[in-house]
């Protein structure tokens, strides 16, 4: 067995670095977003779905949805006037469940108004009938 030994008379240069070690591009970038987060803890509310969106292990992604619905309108990129509608709608709603508790209670007024009629006449037909001697 021959071997060749010319790879030996060259120079090479050669770089060795070490740092930690991912498996994959999504375990890289959940590390990435974890230190983001150290550094800039602001950002766990803006970027805290994807972060779990990468982390593997079970029910991240059903974490990542809980914490999508908590992501500010803002950041998700919704228009001013989309979010000054649905601030108007959520308004209205309060003061549409309002007048229907308003309603309610008006009704309930109404009821005992005539309720009180209903006793006032019995008690005028007694008051009359004790007058009169009947029986």
């Amino acid at each position: 067995m021959e071997h060749d030994d010319a790879y030996l008379a060259g120079e090479y240069d050669l770089t060795v670095r070490s740092g930690p070690s991912f498996t994959s591009r999504r375990e890289e970038a959940a590390t990435q977003m974890i230190e983001l987060i150290r550094a800039y803890p602001a950002a766990a509310p803006v970027v805290g779905d994807l972060l779990a969106r990468n982390l593997d292990w079970p029910g991240a992604d059903e974490i990542a949805g809980r914490l999508a619905a908590l992501v500010p309108p803002q950041a998700k990129g919704a228009a001013p006037e989309v979010e000054a509608a649905r601030a108007q709608l959520g308004q209205m709603a309060q003061a549409l469940a309002a007048a229907k508790a308003e309603i309610a209670g008006l009704k309930q007024d109404r009821a005992h108004e005539a309720r009180k009629l209903e006793i006032e006449a019995f008690e005028a037909e007694t008051n009359r009938m004790r007058a009169t001697g009947a029986r």
